[in-house]
């Protein structure tokens, strides 16, 4: 079995979020923004259709959770 474990992902769940607040979220990535949905498909796919990959998880939060960071 895979999984995915994503970042901030701009979706409904995060509708709460104000202007302000999402700007403070990208500023803790890496990459300077949050991620789409299209990100978290994207990753999926791969999963999906890896023959050879098996009991990973695929961090998808644009380097959040890296430890140079």
């Amino acid at each position: 079995m895979n999984d995915i474990a994503p970042g901030v992902i701009d979706t409904p769940l995060n509708a709460i979020h104000n202007a302000q607040d999402k700007e403070n979220l990208a500023k803790m990535s890496p990459m300077v923004k949050i991620g789409n949905p299209q990100n978290i498909v994207d990753a999926a796919v791969y999963l999906m259709q890896s023959e050879f990959v098996t009991g990973t998880t695929m961090i998808v939060d644009g380097g959040t959770s890296t430890d140079f960071w």
